[in-house]
């Protein structure tokens, strides 16, 4: 599966889904971690294209929870990473799945890996965390 920003059908929904979790992250001191708006807004971006995608083409829902991504069709809460890595064994993607699988407050059943280069986004996995 392959898709880029562009295949995002409703762009208005997109951009007040950056808005609402870049405000978040800015607005909390240890999640800004120093930096600009700016920046935040470029990197939680990357992620919500893969979140909307999954919400237009395959049934998934927005989280009720803050911190969670997305819910699936089973209620299940489902974690979305979109990086410029190889694939699931990459130290970043690593570092995630340790931290969802440790942190009690992260109640994602689900890890979905997309891998970002140049643009485009392809589905790397779908890890079940719990």
């Amino acid at each position: 599966m392959k898709f880029t920003e562009q295949d995002i059908r409703d762009q208005a929904r997109l951009d007040r889904m950056i808005e609402k979790e870049a405000r978040s992250i800015h607005d909390s001191a240890v999640a800004r971690n120093g930096r600009d708006m700016e920046t935040i807004k470029f990197c939680v971006k990357q992620g919500k294209v893969a979140e909307l995608w999954l919400i237009e083409n395959h049934g998934y829902f927005e989280a009720d929870k803050k911190w969670h991504d997305l819910k699936d069709s089973e209620g299940s809460y489902v974690e979305v990473k979109a990086y410029s890595v190889p694939g699931k064994d990459a130290p970043a993607v690593q570092r995630d799945l340790r931290r969802i699988r440790n942190e009690s407050w992260n109640q994602s059943k689900w890890y979905i890996l997309f891998k970002f280069e140049d643009g485009v986004y392809e589905l790397l996995d779908k890890i079940q965390v719990r």
